[in-house]
């Protein structure tokens, strides 16, 4: 990617999470940080996990669901499956090319999933994914990606 694409991401991630400071309403921080994560890195969806005292929980989806309903809750399960594990090992989670039938939706081209972690520990996950594989994510990319999560723990402590 070239320097001016990357400064121009970086200064968009700056403004997306000075704004989400300034969101009251928890829900809609969640929302709009699932759909901003998408857009930042042009993937397709975008699913922010919380931990409570039940577990964890997809507080918000990006895009809002239209499938099959079948579909999604396969997907919706994989994702928090994936979820759990990053949030148990404290590590973010960048797969490229993989296929896996149980996610509900086929072949998916990349997977990301970051913890998001503030001072008083890891608050949930961010799940990203994307069927689209002609896609090249970098060690920037990846990166960036953690700076994204942790920006939106600070935003959602």
């Amino acid at each position: 990617m070239a320097d001016t694409d990357t400064n121009n991401r970086w200064n968009a991630l700056l403004r997306a999470s000075r704004l989400w400071q300034l969101e009251w309403n928890v829900a809609d921080l969640l929302a709009r940080i699932a759909k901003e994560s998408v857009e930042l890195l042009a993937l397709e969806r975008g699913i922010l996990f919380l931990l409570d005292r039940n577990g964890i929980s997809a507080r918000a989806i990006y895009p809002p669901s239209v499938n099959d309903k079948l579909a999604s809750d396969k997907a919706l399960a994989y994702s928090r499956t994936v979820a759990q594990q990053v949030i148990q090992s404290g590590q973010p989670l960048f797969a490229h090319e993989i296929s896996n039938a149980d996610a509900g939706k086929g072949d998916i081209g990349h997977v990301f999933c970051v913890p998001l972690t503030a001072t008083r520990g890891i608050l949930g996950a961010l799940y990203l994914d994307s069927r689209l594989s002609n896609v090249d994510f970098s060690h920037h990319d990846h990166e960036f990606i953690e700076m994204l999560g942790l920006q939106a723990a600070v935003a959602a402590r």
